[in-house]
Protein backbone atom coordinates (compact mmCIF):
# COMPACT_ATOMS: atom_id res chain seq x y z
CA UNK A 1 0.00 0.00 0.00
CA UNK A 2 1.27 3.47 -0.78
CA UNK A 3 2.55 5.67 2.25
CA UNK A 4 0.75 8.64 2.01
CA UNK A 5 1.17 11.38 4.62
CA UNK A 6 -1.73 13.74 6.96
CA UNK A 7 -3.38 14.86 3.50
CA UNK A 8 -3.13 11.42 2.21
CA UNK A 9 -0.91 12.50 -0.65
CA UNK A 10 1.57 10.34 -1.79
CA UNK A 11 4.04 10.67 1.37
CA UNK A 12 7.44 12.46 0.12
CA UNK A 13 10.90 10.89 1.57
CA UNK A 14 14.52 12.47 1.16
CA UNK A 15 17.70 10.15 1.94
CA UNK A 16 20.98 11.79 2.97
CA UNK A 17 23.03 8.85 2.32
CA UNK A 18 22.80 5.95 -0.09
CA UNK A 19 25.16 3.55 1.51
CA UNK A 20 24.62 0.03 2.26
CA UNK A 21 21.80 0.82 4.69
CA UNK A 22 20.28 3.62 2.95
CA UNK A 23 20.20 2.30 -0.62
CA UNK A 24 18.54 -0.74 0.55
CA UNK A 25 15.75 1.05 2.37
CA UNK A 26 15.08 2.93 -1.25
CA UNK A 27 15.01 -0.40 -3.27
CA UNK A 28 12.96 -2.09 0.05
CA UNK A 29 10.56 0.86 -0.46
CA UNK A 30 10.51 0.92 -4.25
CA UNK A 31 10.32 -2.79 -4.67
CA UNK A 32 7.07 -2.87 -2.14
CA UNK A 33 5.33 -0.18 -4.31
CA UNK A 34 4.97 1.49 -0.78
CA UNK A 35 6.92 5.03 -2.75
CA UNK A 36 7.35 5.58 -6.12
CA UNK A 37 10.48 6.08 -6.92
CA UNK A 38 9.94 9.64 -8.22
CA UNK A 39 8.99 10.58 -4.81
CA UNK A 40 12.36 9.76 -3.02
CA UNK A 41 15.13 12.11 -3.21
CA UNK A 42 18.55 11.29 -2.42
CA UNK A 43 22.03 12.70 -1.86
CA UNK A 44 25.30 11.10 -1.28
CA UNK A 45 28.61 12.23 -1.55
CA UNK A 46 29.43 9.53 -3.75
CA UNK A 47 27.65 10.14 -7.33
CA UNK A 48 28.51 6.69 -8.19
CA UNK A 49 26.24 5.75 -5.45
CA UNK A 50 23.43 7.47 -6.64
CA UNK A 51 23.77 6.66 -10.26
CA UNK A 52 23.62 2.85 -9.03
CA UNK A 53 20.27 3.41 -6.90
CA UNK A 54 18.80 5.26 -10.27
CA UNK A 55 19.65 2.73 -12.69
CA UNK A 56 17.72 0.19 -10.07
CA UNK A 57 15.15 2.75 -9.22
CA UNK A 58 14.39 4.65 -12.54
CA UNK A 59 12.57 8.17 -11.53
CA UNK A 60 14.77 8.72 -7.84
CA UNK A 61 15.52 12.00 -7.94
CA UNK A 62 19.18 12.61 -7.39
CA UNK A 63 19.49 16.02 -5.41
CA UNK A 64 22.34 18.04 -4.68
CA UNK A 65 22.93 18.56 -1.27
CA UNK A 66 21.20 17.66 2.17
CA UNK A 67 19.53 20.80 2.21
CA UNK A 68 17.97 19.65 -1.50
CA UNK A 69 16.70 16.56 0.15
CA UNK A 70 15.30 18.35 2.87
CA UNK A 71 13.34 21.39 0.68
CA UNK A 72 11.88 18.11 -1.17
CA UNK A 73 10.63 16.11 1.29
CA UNK A 74 8.15 15.81 4.46
CA UNK A 75 10.34 12.65 5.75
CA UNK A 76 13.83 13.02 5.94
CA UNK A 77 15.99 10.23 6.40
CA UNK A 78 19.44 10.27 7.85
CA UNK A 79 21.09 7.38 6.67
CA UNK A 80 24.95 8.42 7.21
CA UNK A 81 27.87 7.40 9.51
CA UNK A 82 27.25 8.65 13.26
CA UNK A 83 30.69 10.53 12.80
CA UNK A 84 28.87 12.68 9.80
CA UNK A 85 25.71 13.12 11.75
CA UNK A 86 26.21 16.60 13.68
CA UNK A 87 27.86 18.05 10.43
CA UNK A 88 24.36 16.58 8.33
CA UNK A 89 22.29 17.93 10.83
CA UNK A 90 23.77 21.47 11.06
CA UNK A 91 23.25 21.53 7.32
CA UNK A 92 19.61 20.41 7.50
CA UNK A 93 18.94 22.60 10.23
CA UNK A 94 19.85 25.91 8.27
CA UNK A 95 16.82 24.65 5.46
CA UNK A 96 13.92 27.07 5.52
CA UNK A 97 10.69 25.13 6.89
CA UNK A 98 13.45 21.85 8.49
CA UNK A 99 11.66 22.16 12.22
CA UNK A 100 8.22 20.95 10.31
CA UNK A 101 9.89 17.98 8.69
CA UNK A 102 9.77 14.08 10.38
CA UNK A 103 13.42 13.36 11.22
CA UNK A 104 14.01 9.61 10.94
CA UNK A 105 17.86 8.90 12.26
CA UNK A 106 19.20 5.31 10.90
CA UNK A 107 23.01 6.14 12.85
CA UNK A 108 23.82 3.53 15.07
CA UNK A 109 24.48 4.89 18.88
CA UNK A 110 22.91 8.49 18.08
CA UNK A 111 20.39 9.38 20.65
CA UNK A 112 17.34 11.77 20.26
CA UNK A 113 19.14 14.03 22.36
CA UNK A 114 22.16 14.48 20.50
CA UNK A 115 19.80 14.73 17.60
CA UNK A 116 17.71 17.12 18.75
CA UNK A 117 21.10 19.61 19.58
CA UNK A 118 22.39 18.95 16.33
CA UNK A 119 18.99 19.85 14.47
CA UNK A 120 18.74 23.15 16.25
CA UNK A 121 18.35 26.09 13.94
CA UNK A 122 20.99 28.57 13.70
CA UNK A 123 21.07 30.88 17.12
CA UNK A 124 18.49 34.08 16.45
CA UNK A 125 16.90 32.20 13.65
CA UNK A 126 13.04 32.68 13.77
CA UNK A 127 12.65 29.52 13.51
CA UNK A 128 13.90 28.59 17.26
CA UNK A 129 12.45 25.60 18.63
CA UNK A 130 13.09 23.92 21.87
CA UNK A 131 14.78 20.23 21.77
CA UNK A 132 11.38 18.90 22.92
CA UNK A 133 9.42 20.41 19.87
CA UNK A 134 11.52 18.40 16.57
CA UNK A 135 9.87 15.49 15.20
CA UNK A 136 12.32 12.70 15.16
CA UNK A 137 12.46 9.05 15.29
CA UNK A 138 15.60 7.14 15.95
CA UNK A 139 15.50 3.76 13.80
CA UNK A 140 17.95 0.44 14.14
CA UNK A 141 17.03 -1.23 11.01
CA UNK A 142 18.97 -4.18 9.17
CA UNK A 143 19.48 -5.25 5.57
CA UNK A 144 16.74 -7.74 4.66
CA UNK A 145 14.73 -4.49 4.24
CA UNK A 146 15.75 -4.75 0.69
CA UNK A 147 13.63 -8.03 0.36
CA UNK A 148 10.99 -6.33 2.82
CA UNK A 149 12.15 -9.12 5.48
CA UNK A 150 13.56 -6.31 8.08
CA UNK A 151 13.54 -6.38 11.41
CA UNK A 152 13.49 -3.04 12.64
CA UNK A 153 12.86 -0.88 16.31
CA UNK A 154 12.00 2.52 16.45
CA UNK A 155 11.10 5.02 18.83
CA UNK A 156 9.69 8.70 18.23
CA UNK A 157 10.56 11.58 20.31
CA UNK A 158 7.61 13.12 22.10
CA UNK A 159 6.69 15.84 19.46
CA UNK A 160 5.40 13.30 17.30
CA UNK A 161 2.01 12.80 17.05
CA UNK A 162 0.23 9.89 16.88
CA UNK A 163 0.09 10.17 12.92
CA UNK A 164 3.57 11.30 13.03
CA UNK A 165 4.49 7.47 14.41
CA UNK A 166 1.94 6.16 12.74
CA UNK A 167 3.00 7.76 9.81
CA UNK A 168 6.73 6.31 10.58
CA UNK A 169 5.64 3.00 11.33
CA UNK A 170 3.95 2.76 7.98
CA UNK A 171 7.48 3.41 6.38
CA UNK A 172 9.05 0.93 7.94
CA UNK A 173 6.24 -1.71 8.04
CA UNK A 174 6.64 -1.33 4.13
CA UNK A 175 9.76 -3.20 4.57
CA UNK A 176 9.33 -5.58 6.94
CA UNK A 177 8.25 -5.48 11.00
CA UNK A 178 8.91 -2.72 13.02
CA UNK A 179 8.47 -3.36 16.97
CA UNK A 180 8.29 0.71 18.41
CA UNK A 181 9.70 -0.11 21.75
CA UNK A 182 8.91 2.42 24.78
CA UNK A 183 12.35 3.23 25.80
CA UNK A 184 15.21 4.84 23.96
CA UNK A 185 17.89 2.17 25.74
CA UNK A 186 15.88 -0.81 24.79
CA UNK A 187 17.40 -0.02 21.00
CA UNK A 188 20.68 -1.59 22.59
CA UNK A 189 18.84 -4.90 22.13
CA UNK A 190 17.52 -4.56 18.85
CA UNK A 191 20.96 -3.47 17.70
CA UNK A 192 22.66 -7.03 18.65
CA UNK A 193 19.45 -9.19 17.61
CA UNK A 194 18.14 -7.31 14.59
CA UNK A 195 21.25 -5.11 13.84
CA UNK A 196 23.77 -7.55 13.76
CA UNK A 197 21.56 -10.93 13.36
CA UNK A 198 21.63 -10.96 9.43
CA UNK A 199 25.42 -11.22 9.99
CA UNK A 200 25.37 -14.42 11.46
CA UNK A 201 23.38 -15.71 9.31
CA UNK A 202 25.18 -14.86 6.26
CA UNK A 203 28.51 -16.43 8.13
CA UNK A 204 26.61 -19.53 8.75
CA UNK A 205 25.50 -19.92 5.10
CA UNK A 206 28.78 -19.14 3.19
CA UNK A 207 30.98 -21.10 5.80
CA UNK A 208 29.70 -24.55 4.29
CA UNK A 209 29.70 -23.27 0.69
CA UNK A 210 33.22 -22.63 1.03
CA UNK A 211 33.81 -26.12 2.60
CA UNK A 212 32.21 -27.88 0.27
CA UNK A 213 33.06 -26.54 -3.09
CA UNK A 214 34.60 -29.35 -5.08
CA UNK A 215 35.09 -29.94 -9.06
CA UNK A 216 32.13 -32.28 -9.06
CA UNK A 217 29.52 -30.01 -7.44
CA UNK A 218 28.84 -26.48 -9.15
CA UNK A 219 28.10 -23.57 -7.37
CA UNK A 220 24.40 -23.22 -7.72
CA UNK A 221 24.03 -27.06 -6.30
CA UNK A 222 25.61 -26.05 -3.51
CA UNK A 223 24.24 -22.50 -3.27
CA UNK A 224 20.71 -24.52 -3.15
CA UNK A 225 21.93 -26.86 -0.78
CA UNK A 226 23.44 -24.29 1.98
CA UNK A 227 21.19 -21.90 1.63
CA UNK A 228 18.30 -24.10 3.02
CA UNK A 229 19.24 -24.85 6.35
CA UNK A 230 19.07 -21.32 7.44
CA UNK A 231 15.54 -21.01 6.20
CA UNK A 232 13.93 -24.29 6.98
CA UNK A 233 13.86 -23.63 10.81
CA UNK A 234 12.44 -20.33 10.79
CA UNK A 235 8.50 -21.26 10.64
CA UNK A 236 9.41 -23.85 13.65
CA UNK A 237 10.74 -20.69 15.44
CA UNK A 238 7.72 -18.56 15.03
CA UNK A 239 5.13 -21.22 15.69
CA UNK A 240 7.06 -22.59 18.73
CA UNK A 241 7.31 -21.76 22.49
CA UNK A 242 10.81 -20.99 23.97
CA UNK A 243 10.34 -24.93 25.17
CA UNK A 244 9.67 -26.53 22.16
CA UNK A 245 12.54 -24.87 20.62
CA UNK A 246 14.82 -25.83 23.56
CA UNK A 247 14.12 -29.21 22.60
CA UNK A 248 14.27 -28.89 18.94
CA UNK A 249 18.22 -27.12 19.29
CA UNK A 250 19.31 -30.11 22.25
CA UNK A 251 17.81 -32.39 19.13
CA UNK A 252 20.37 -31.50 16.76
Amino acid sequence: MPLANHDGQPLSIGFVGAGQMGGAMIKGLVKAEACRAEHISVFDVRQDAVASLQATCPGLKSVADSSAVCSNAEMVVIAVEPKDAPMVCAELAKTPGSAQKVYVSLCAGVTLKSLAGWLQPPVGSKRSKSDGDLKMARVMPNTPCVVQEQAAGYICSAACSAADAAMVGSMLGALGSALKVHEESDLDAVTGVSGSGPAYVFQVTSTPLTLARSPSHSRDRLSHSTSRPPRAPTPLVLIGPMPILAVLARSL
